[in-house]
């Protein structure tokens, strides 16, 4: 850092940055706070099932499900062991939503065609304009910018477009 001459700002997660040792030690590196959804995730109440794949394969049924309090068009819907998101249209009932694109996960559908339901997730959409703003006027005064590796986090594609 010192040698390029130049300040550098590292993105870290917002969730580390609420643990109070690591927001002291991050604060001396100009931290840019990323809202993960994952850090955000929350159980769905109840249980979701896909119906009637050939003929509504966008609607999802809930049982016992909390949908209006939940979930919000753009949130994804997580299922378990990683067998797939799916992302939310429309929410129309606390027990009845509209999801953006049909399944075509095998192992998605596997979960959701059972007679039982499945369990799942909701992750919320989150805005990371900011977050893009904060890192381009960075960059544009001649700054450096770090990704603080917490994992897997900054392989994903979603990061390519910072760097």
């Amino acid at each position: 850092m010192r040698e390029c001459n130049r300040r550098v700002s590292f993105l870290i997660a917002a969730k580390s940055m609420r643990q109070k040792a690591i927001r002291f030690l991050a604060s001396m590196v100009h931290p840019i706070p990323v809202e993960r959804p994952q850090d955000l995730a929350e159980t769905g109440k109840g249980r979701i099932q896909l119906l009637n794949l050939k003929t509504e394969p966008l609607r999802i049924i809930g049982i016992d499900t909390k949908f209006t309090q939940q979930l919000r068009p753009t949130d994804t819907i997580l299922l378990p062991k990683g067998s797939g998101k799916i992302q939310v249209d429309r929410v129309i009932s606390d027990t009845e939503l509209i999801i953006h694109s049909e399944i075509k996960d095998k192992r998605a559908l596997k979960h959701l065609v059972n007679e039982n339901g499945t369990s799942y997730k909701c992750l919320p959409h989150i805005d990371q304009d900011s977050v893009y703003e904060r890192v381009y006027s960075e960059l544009n005064n001649g700054q450096c910018i770090t990704i603080f590796p917490e994992g897997g986090s900054h392989d994903r594609a979603e990061m390519l477009p910072f760097k």
